[in-house]
């Protein structure tokens, strides 16, 4: 790799980057990450998120036309490595959207390393990247009936405390707010142009909820008064770091977690227990952009609308629930759209707070 820190094309943050310089010695350039012996590769996604400079990349900088190789080595595009795919001849996008190489037809052996490398003939080509992330191939995924999910749910959400596992610690809600795709109404995408707040964002974020303790809302809720809608996470989604409350993390790289110290009420990594037991309202969890879009659909278990919810947001939740169902070819059985009445019942904790909403809502 040129100049900059290669770790910051693999650190699940599309705000940060690396770029590549030409070499006269080595020839074009080319960017390497190691994986553990024996790993098959699905897939490479390139990403590239620079929405402030005309064309992506600044002038003089290109990346294509490239290659994908399995190799032994970094750098490695020898005898004893495979391509992935032929020569790719088009710039990736300068708006996140990835640009995908598949490795499944690859012949692979016990490879360790993936490298993108510069292709045609010599020339100054320095080249930036935002992300190379490596995906391994994954198996379908059951899914229950709708009351089932809304059953789980309601499980976690009556019983959720403080606690370092998260299928223990409530329901992990992301409450939509305006860094998602609304012009295209697909809020499940991350917006990556035209978007209603005009800096970068590399992850979302969610909250952590319960029922007891004053826990069963989501942070946003008692401040947004339209668009009332959003989406509960799997419960295996993983947390970048927590807050105990609003961690103030928009524009930040991978939501300030690299930096961030218990003092300022965050955790960069588990326990989470402790976070949560500090935080006297709402809690701010931060969720990775890639590991979010990469996982679709199955990073989203349902669809909300939360109470009090207009006639207008509940026909917009329907109409983007339908977008996502279409997209992704599943029905409502998979992920349903819900209702979340949880702080309007309060009072009644046996009341189920997520309810499955109906043809006549």
């Amino acid at each position: 790799m040129g100049d900059g820190d290669a770790n910051a094309c693999k650190d699940g943050s599309r705000i940060s980057g690396c770029r590549a310089s030409y070499d006269r010695k080595r020839g074009l350039g080319w960017f390497s990450v190691q994986m553990a012996a024996g790993t098959r590769v699905d897939r490479v996604q390139l990403y590239i998120f620079r929405p402030f400079v005309a064309h992506g990349n600044q002038i003089g900088e290109r990346l294509a036309p490239y290659e994908v190789w399995l190799g032994n080595s970094f750098g490695d595009s020898g005898s004893g490595a495979v391509r992935c795919g032929d020569t790719v001849y088009d710039e990736p996008s300068a708006d996140a959207l990835p640009a995908i190489v598949s490795c499944a037809a690859s012949g692979q052996g016990r490879q360790s390393y993936v490298t993108v490398k510069q292709v045609g003939q010599p020339s100054v080509r320095n080249f930036f990247i935002t992300e190379l992330a490596v995906f391994t191939p994954s198996n379908p995924i059951a899914v229950p009936t709708p009351r089932d999910v809304a059953k789980a749910i309601n499980e976690r959400f009556q019983s959720g405390h403080p606690s370092d596992a998260l299928s223990d610690a409530g329901v992990l809600v992301h409450f939509f707010d305006s860094y998602e795709n609304w012009r295209d109404e697909r809020p499940w995408e991350f917006c990556s142009s035209g978007c209603e707040l005009q800096f970068g964002v590399d992850h979302i974020s969610a909250s952590l909820i319960w029922a007891k303790n004053g826990h069963s809302h989501p942070w946003g809720w008692d401040k947004v008064r339209t668009r009332r809608l959003g989406v509960v996470l799997a419960a295996n989604t993983p947390i970048l770091c927590g807050y105990s409350g609003d961690g103030a993390t928009g524009g930040q790289t991978n939501g300030g977690c690299g930096s961030c110290s218990p003092t300022d009420g965050c955790s960069a990594s588990r326990p989470l227990k402790g976070i949560l037991e500090r935080s006297s309202t709402f809690n701010e969890m931060i969720v990775g952009e890639l590991y979010w879009s990469s996982h679709l659909p199955a990073s989203i278990e349902a669809f909300v609308a939360f109470d009090p919810v207009s006639h207008t947001d509940l026909a917009l939740g329907r109409l983007v629930h339908q977008k996502f169902l279409a997209q992704y070819a599943l029905s409502a059985a998979q992920v349903p759209l819900l209702r979340f009445t949880g702080a309007a019942v309060r009072q009644d904790q046996d009341h189920p707070r997520f309810e499955v909403i109906d043809a006549r809502g």
